[in-house]
């Protein structure tokens, strides 16, 4: 554990207690976000994956704190996930079957435009696809909704909704035109379209869009307008359902009588309409969005004040290369650095032809999810702070692709303490023959520190290849007065952290 310059890590030996200080199931900070989307009793892995590991085997290796987005309906499961301390979001999503392992798919589905139950086109290709439940059908709702009670009532500590757009979802890809849908939308036609063309096409209470659109002579003069109509139509369809289930399920009389934390998988960029309902996102990340300036838009920037969003390793369409390891590795870390997490890189979707899962080596990724649960007490409650204002802009290294995260404790008794979070896009794995050079930090004593002084601030360096704390000597000449700067010698890692302790300086208002 930490030794040198930080009395708090000292405090609570690398560690933070359990359970949680509150009742939010959103994941901590210092989280380890471990995802098994189904249970798996006996080792399973890729067929360079080493070791292959069962489902509780791999949270333990990986220092999971928590499983989120499980598809399981084992009560002992849940009993087990409870004894190893793990905190579980369980799975539900908009094409459940009518009963619990029924494999019967007609209670209020999405119907195409001639009446056929519709699945989405990544699930076309499935043994056995799901048919999607229509967000306008009440049997559908009460059938998600009782399958989330069930959850609850065996173990599991959240909700997660799997594809929640639902009807948003299907309309781009032919749904939804059931009779539920159609007697919907016909005032919400004669409500929001213009008086034109209400007018024009004689849109009277009998009128319905799917026979309009199936009559071969029909006037298509409007067409687009109606289509938009329609798609807008089906969102606020979504949004009202999702808000129709949660509060539903927060009731006594339907639900479970408590606040449940939710979350949904939100692509890591949704959070209009049915999106926003839920707590938190679970979102699937694609390589392209891999970069430090699409991440820190997609987790800090364009997320709503008082949610989250988490993210799955970035993905290819095949099982990542060494290169591309490295990559997940400093996604991983740069979750961290900006207050948010990824998940583990276990049992991930690869959007391959055959839907491949990623089972990704404990020793490519374990040191980082470890390096996260010794210093817990450095993640916790510290909030981002630059310039003396909240959710900042990242602090780019020499015009190099490192980046630095500065975050301070929002305790009153922890003031003295900031976390400098460095990020190292350039690291290429341990055995990387390229030369590193050492990073000259420059920090804004009053904006990040609060601090007029320099000499009694102490400086050291933490990363996941170390044990103690390296210190640091701090340049207090600077030219420009009020900053301080920094030298941190070169250490292969794509994620450390340099700790900034001014207990020495004495008590410094805030800025």
């Amino acid at each position: 554990s930490p030794t040198f310059g930080c009395s708090l890590c000292e405090e609570h030996n690398g560690n933070i207690p359990t359970p949680y200080e509150d009742n939010s199931n959103i994941p901590r900070h210092s989280d380890v976000c471990f995802t098994s989307r189904s249970y798996h009793p006996h080792p399973i892995g890729n067929p360079n994956t080493f070791p292959k590991l069962n489902t509780w085997e791999a949270a333990k290796a990986f220092y999971a704190t928590r499983i989120d987005w499980v598809y399981n309906d084992d009560k002992a499961f849940y009993h087990n996930a409870t004894k190893r301390h793990l905190r579980t979001t369980a799975a539900v999503n908009s094409n459940l079957p009518d009963k619990p392992g029924s494999g019967t798919y007609d209670v209020g589905r999405i119907r195409d435009i001639h009446g056929h139950k519709i699945t989405a086109p990544w699930m076309r290709a499935w043994k056995n696809p799901p048919y999607w439940g229509c967000a306008n059908h009440p049997e559908y709702l009460d059938i998600v909704l009782t399958a989330a009670k069930t959850l609850l009532s065996i173990g599991a500590t959240a909700i997660q909704h799997d594809d929640p757009g639902i009807n948003a979802e299907s309309v781009r890809f032919g749904g939804c035109y059931c009779s539920r849908c159609m007697s919907l939308f016909t005032p919400y036609v004669l409500s929001n379209v213009s008086h034109t063309i209400i007018h024009e096409l004689n849109i009277t209470k009998s009128w319905n869009y799917r026979e309009f659109l199936l009559n071969p002579k029909h006037n298509k003069k409007y067409d687009t307008d109606l289509r938009q109509a329609f798609v807008t139509f089906q969102g606020d369809s979504s949004t009202n359902y999702q808000r129709t289930l949660r509060k539903k399920l927060f009731s006594a009389k339907y639900g479970v009588g408590r606040p449940v934390t939710m979350s949904c998988n939100n692509g890591v960029r949704n959070w209009w309409g049915p999106y926003g309902v839920f707590d938190y996102g679970l979102g699937e990340l694609s390589e392209v969005d891999a970069t430090p300036e699409k991440l820190y838009s997609l987790l800090v920037e364009k997320v709503p004040a008082g949610k989250k969003q988490v993210t799955t390793m970035p993905k290819w369409d095949h099982e990542p290369t060494v290169g591309e390891k490295h990559v997940i590795q400093i996604v991983a870390g740069f979750a961290y650095s900006v207050g948010t997490n990824m998940l583990v890189p276990w049992d991930i979707y690869l959007p391959t032809p055959h839907a491949q899962r990623y089972y990704g080596n404990v020793s490519d990724y374990a040191p980082l999810f470890k390096f996260a649960r010794d210093n817990a007490v450095l993640l916790d409650g510290f909030d981002a702070v630059y310039q003396g204002l909240a959710n900042t802009s990242m602090i780019k290294v020499n015009q190099s692709d490192v980046y630095v995260f500065p975050r301070t404790n929002t305790n009153a008794t922890r003031q003295e303490l900031t976390v400098l979070h460095v990020s190292d896009w350039t690291y290429c794995g341990v055995n990387c023959t390229h030369k590193r050079e050492a990073r000259r930090i420059s920090v804004n004593m009053k904006g990040v520190l609060h601090q007029d002084k320099c000499n009694c601030i102490q400086f050291s360096l933490m990363h996941p290849a170390t044990t103690n704390q390296m210190p640091l000597t701090p340049d207090c000449n600077k030219p420009t007065a009020g900053w301080v700067e920094v030298v941190v010698p070169a250490f292969n890692q794509p994620w450390g952290m340099i700790l900034a302790n001014a207990t020495g300086c004495g008590t410094a208002p805030r800025s």
